[in-house]
């Protein structure tokens, strides 16, 4: 992902999310936000556009779940996944992304 290869990041983010999974909920919820946020750079990229955009609902909706039992840990990454996602759609918030630096 900070290389810029971000299909190969999306390849390897789903299998190391199954391992993730197996060592611990809270490394699956960070891996699943870094594939969240590889995704809309794909997206950005007019690549793969319907996989992608499943892909960032999928994140958004396990950042949700991982905020609502760890909001010190995870509602910035939440915050940060919904305001990407709306600037995506065209209907950016600069309010969303100072919520989720001062969260």
């Amino acid at each position: 992902f900070w290389l810029g290869h971000n299909g190969r990041c999306r390849y390897y983010g789903k299998k190391c999310i199954d391992l993730f999974w197996q060592g611990g909920q809270a490394t699956s919820y960070v891996a699943k936000f870094y594939l969240g946020m590889n995704s809309m750079s794909l997206i950005r990229k007019k690549s793969e556009l319907k996989l992608n955009k499943e892909v960032v609902r999928e994140a958004i909706a396990a950042m949700k779940v991982a905020a609502d039992n760890s909001d010190w840990n995870f509602s910035n990454k939440f915050r940060l996944l919904q305001a990407e996602h709306l600037s995506l759609s065209k209907r950016y918030d600069t309010f969303m992304y100072d919520e989720s630096i001062e969260s």
